[in-house]
């Protein structure tokens, strides 16, 4: 039996991560398209309208944009399965750089967002279904139904002008003091002070759904409970 559902688990697996690369390498096919879709010519953004044709053509070589379609299509995909992502000209470097410079900011913040709103949503989840049908249950889901329902970009304006504007609790940019140089703990406070809205921007989404899974699986569990206690007072 264990062998069977060992075996099973595999297949899923493996059926599940080849699903994901399809959709993926999908994905990258229509980002590829869109970009051709689009009106425009793209050799004007990247040479500007400067007019003339010698380096517009020079352009079009050096990016591949004078082979056809699938011969393009094949080097994007090349490009793209060796990590290479092309280059941003917003930021003037290399489009896969400028992502792992964020990637620690954003797992600071995604992982913050998800702490706040698990412990906020299991503790008023379960406080809700021990109170069921109180003011404080009606209270909890009311919160839970606005957090819900209002987009999260609404929510982070609303606390920006709030509480970076008018009350100027928190800073309204940047990750850290930019006109400072902070050092250890004072640095930490910092970041931690320059974190609180982007986290509770996005906890308080993720609040609405963990507290309304929370509350519905205790009032399960504690109709089972009532439910077997009431049986075995019965038999009694």
């Amino acid at each position: 039996m264990t062998s069977i559902l060992s075996r099973n688990s595999g297949r899923f697996f493996i059926r599940r991560a080849v699903q994901s690369l399809f959709l993926i390498l999908i994905l990258i096919v229509v980002n590829f398209l869109l970009i051709h879709v689009a009106p425009g010519d793209p050799v004007h953004l990247l040479a500007g309208q400067s007019g003339d044709q010698q380096y517009y053509e020079f352009i079009r070589a050096k990016f591949g944009l004078d082979q056809p379609l699938t011969t393009q299509l094949w080097i994007y995909l090349s490009s793209v399965l060796c990590g290479d992502l092309g280059y941003s000209l917003g930021y003037q470097q290399p489009v896969l750089r400028v992502i792992l410079e964020r990637i620690p900011a954003t797992l600071l913040l995604m992982l913050s967002a998800v702490l706040l709103s698990t412990t906020a949503g299991v503790v008023l989840g379960v406080e809700a279904a021990r109170r069921e049908n109180s003011f404080i249950d009606r209270a909890i889901n009311t919160v839970g139904l606005l957090g819900y329902s209002i987009p999260s970009f609404s929510i982070g304006l609303l606390l920006l002008i709030v509480f970076a504007l008018h009350i100027g609790l928190f800073p309204a940019q940047n990750m850290s003091s930019a006109n400072q140089e902070l050092t250890g703990l004072t640095y930490l406070l910092d970041v931690l002070r320059h974190l609180t809205l982007p986290a509770a921007t996005l906890a308080i989404v993720q609040f609405a759904q963990v507290m309304r899974l929370t509350r519905t699986q205790m009032l399960t569990v504690l109709r089972e409970n009532l439910c077997l206690h009431g049986r075995a007072l019965v038999d009694c």
